[in-house]
């Protein structure tokens, strides 16, 4: 059984430069997002169930800002399995 999806989206930041932290050992560490405005996004993949608990997936995304000032492209391949 395979299932394939198709997501687009339309991504809008209302502030000027959010900031995403994570911890290490010398303290928080802060990564800017620099995107200011609009974007739109596509995205989508396909996953096939090769046994009960165990499928595989395949997925990308393409992002563009309405600006013109950049574009994103992703992928992510794996496995599913329940134990």
């Amino acid at each position: 059984l395979a299932t394939a999806w198709i997501r687009p989206s339309l991504r809008h930041v209302w502030t000027n430069r959010p900031v995403t932290y994570f911890s290490s050992a010398q303290g928080d560490v802060g990564f800017p997002f620099e995107s200011e405005g609009g974007s739109f996004e596509l995205a989508g993949g396909i996953e096939s169930q090769a046994t009960k608990g165990t499928s595989f997936f395949l997925s990308g995304l393409y992002r563009t800002a309405f600006n013109g000032n950049r574009h994103d492209y992703g992928v992510k391949a794996g496995v599913r399995w329940d134990w």
